[in-house]
């Protein structure tokens, strides 16, 4: 394997000082895992140095997703007419039928299918962790795929039985499950060049406040690069009384800048001003929050959109592909804006939101939300070599790739106009195909090499079978309308919950 690599004239998106993304006809050097030098003409430095023609290609920084479950791929299009609500017995708690072995090939899947889609980094809400075997397969799989994570490990909550009473096991927090958190974090970074990051995934805030200080302060104390919670507020969450999750951390001493929320819709002025004072982030997931009921995207809200970034939440739901997300809350919020200015029978001189605003919160402010903007978010001398180069001559890309190659990405594209992804300086994807992966015999390996060569096709073959399982499983167990009113109910109990603490 090369290690280093040359992209030829190829036309570079390159963000300046203050965001502002310029095409640039310029070469690329990449060694190792680093970009080490952009400009003109640039010569291989050695023989055996890999040169990619990007003549007709756009080179773009990777696209960086911060809330994604991984593991779902075997419930893709299980959720297409649903609410939050229905989703959760169809798709969060069915991860108490998967076996740490299913586990494996549906993160692998998941995870590839994020490479296909140019996401060179994903926050992964890792809601899978019914044995420390689950969350250890978990994270092997997503060291072998090649893509760049921060593994939140999350304590799940597990179905002990479906009917006629929908039950759970009651102890969420029993002694293993952060017994496992700190033998990773022992491992932390994983894999090679520490590609992946040990997080931390939490929505048990329903536990009594010296319990979550004890958790919070574990997980900081071990180094975790963030912690992230869902955070979605409205009537069918406790009401508009219900306290946030910001609120509700904040009184145990607990927000900080290494906070990710997810979502965080319906926020109250006092909750926004809380999460900008204490440095939180936000992460919108446009899809799922439309579709699902839990209410309108914030991430172009003017007093969220710098401190926000985009995740695709669930792939059970819709693509990976990034760029859709962009195109859908773009559209979305120019929209709004329209018709807030038709209500006053005035017409908007303009569209508001832009594309290189959606195009920032993709890249360079997913980095910044994930405090990793030193290291990924932009093509810069010094950063890792996260790369996703376009084919600018596709029947979708051509003309706009010339007249505007930001536009073209975020409104003309599509997966198949992705001819290479390249992930810490590995070329992942090449010529508009996955390439094999090797999987890791285990996840202390800090070498690629040794393991099993995969094909796409063999990790295909498995999910669909797992599909057809699942289905089955659920057919057998699951009793929608008992499993969604014990839902409803736990909702509204842990808001209380909630409250009587505050």
């Amino acid at each position: 394997m090369a290690t280093s690599v040359l992209l030829k004239n190829g036309t570079l998106l390159l963000h300046d000082a203050i965001d502002v993304v310029h095409a640039s006809k310029e070469d690329l050097l990449i060694e190792n895992s680093q970009i080490i030098k952009i400009g003109q003409n640039i010569e291989p430095p050695s023989s055996d140095t890999a040169i990619i023609d990007c003549t007709d290609k756009i080179v773009s920084p990777g696209f960086i997703d911060t809330h994604h479950h991984v593991w779902q791929t075997c419930l893709k299009a299980t959720h297409p007419n649903h609410t939050l609500f229905d989703y959760f017995p169809t798709g969060n708690f069915v991860s108490s039928f998967v076996s740490a072995d299913e586990t494996f090939w549906g993160q692998l899947a998941g995870a590839l299918e994020c490479i296909d889609s140019g996401t060179t980094t994903v926050v992964d809400h890792a809601h899978i962790n019914i044995t420390p075997d689950h969350s250890k397969e978990a994270i092997r799989a997503t060291i072998s795929s090649g893509i760049r994570s921060i593994f939140g490990y999350c304590p799940t909550a597990r179905v002990t039985q479906w009917s006629p009473k929908f039950e759970m096991a009651p102890d969420p927090l029993a002694p293993w499950v952060m017994e496992t958190f700190d033998q990773l974090a022992a491992m932390n970074p994983l894999g090679p060049s520490g590609r992946v990051r040990l997080g931390f995934a939490f929505d048990m805030l329903y536990l009594p406040g010296e319990v979550l200080k004890e958790v919070y302060g574990r997980v900081r104390r071990a180094g975790a690069q963030l912690i992230t919670s869902h955070s979605v507020y409205g009537v069918a969450f406790g009401g508009p009384d219900a306290p946030s999750t910001a609120n509700h951390l904040d009184s145990h001493g607990l927000l900080g800048p290494d906070i990710l929320l997810s979502h965080n819709t319906n926020p109250k002025p006092e909750h926004t001003q809380l999460i900008r004072d204490k440095g939180v982030k936000i992460s919108s997931t446009p899809i799922t929050e439309l579709q699902m009921g839990h209410g309108n995207p914030v991430c172009l809200y003017p007093e969220y959109q710098q401190i926000s970034s985009l995740g695709i939440d669930c792939h059970s739901v819709c693509t990976s592909y990034i760029p859709t997300q962009m195109s859908t809350v773009l559209q979305w919020a120019r929209a709004r804006r329209h018709e807030e200015f038709e209500a006053h029978s005035k017409w908007a001189k303009n569209v508001g939101s832009s594309v290189r605003d959606v195009f920032n919160l993709g890249t360079i402010q997913g980095a910044r939300c994930i405090n990793m903007e030193n290291e990924i978010g932009s093509l810069a001398v010094g950063k890792k070599a996260d790369i996703v180069i376009y084919d600018a001559t596709s029947p979708g890309l051509l003309v706009a790739a010339d007249r505007d190659p930001v536009a073209a990405i975020v409104l003309h594209s599509s997966i198949r106009d992705i001819d290479t992804v390249i992930i810490d300086g590995v070329i992942r994807k090449e010529g508009g195909k996955l390439k094999d992966v090797l999987v890791a015999p285990d996840i202390e390996a800090k070498e690629e090499n040794g393991g099993q060569r995969v094909q796409w096709r063999e990790v295909a073959r498995r999910i669909r079978e797992l599909g057809v399982l699942m289905d089955e499983r659920k057919k057998a167990a699951v009793d929608d309308e008992v499993a969604r009113a014990a839902i409803l109910e736990a909702f509204h109990l842990n808001a209380s919950a909630w409250a009587d603490t505050i």
